[in-house]
């Protein structure tokens, strides 16, 4: 279960990047993410390389499942590095209004508000185990998505740009 404690909300505006009290076990989590997927994407890219395809067919299949293979976890890699990175949505209401749309969104899409303090809140999805933190400033809202699983959390691949898109929508119909 992943703990997120004492979030330095000033830092996190200024740097766009979620600063907060780390746990040893996420830092451990987000080497070994580094350590698999790196090691995963140069075994395959070594296999590729050094592949001697007989049958065109064996080939496409082959190249094609480790291409993607290979994509996805550069994806994962990248998603790992990035996801402190605070996503930006600047809207025309200020913070008291933008407070009661974040909660109101919550409530609509069966969110769980696990921590609402004056500058930020942060939600729990029921069923994929993410943790939507936002940080509210003037007529700013940062938001980012992180993973909270068992074991291993992966980083959240697409949710963060569906939840961009639906808050934008929240938001157009809220003026």
């Amino acid at each position: 279960m992943r703990e997120i404690k004492r979030i330095e909300v000033s830092r996190s505006i200024i740097l766009k990047k979620l600063i907060f009290k780390e746990n040893w076990i996420d830092r451990i989590d987000r080497i070994f993410i580094y350590v698999v997927f790196g090691t995963l994407i140069i075994l395959l890219t070594f296999m590729i390389l050094n592949a001697d395809f007989n049958l065109l067919k064996q080939k496409l299949f082959l190249l094609t499942a480790f291409s993607f293979t290979i994509f996805l976890s550069l994806y994962i890699v990248y998603r790992t590095a990035n996801e402190k990175i605070l996503i930006e949505l600047t809207t025309k209401f200020n913070e008291e209004k933008n407070r009661q749309i974040l909660v109101m969104f919550a409530s609509k899409n069966k969110l769980i508000i696990n921590r609402d303090s004056k500058e930020c809140i942060i939600l729990n999805t029921r069923f994929f185990r993410t943790i939507v933190i936002f940080i509210i400033k003037n007529n700013i809202v940062l938001f980012t998505t992180l993973t909270d699983g068992f074991r291993i959390n992966l980083p959240t691949l697409f949710f963060h740009l569906i939840l961009k898109q639906r808050l934008k929508k929240e938001y157009k119909l809220a003026s």
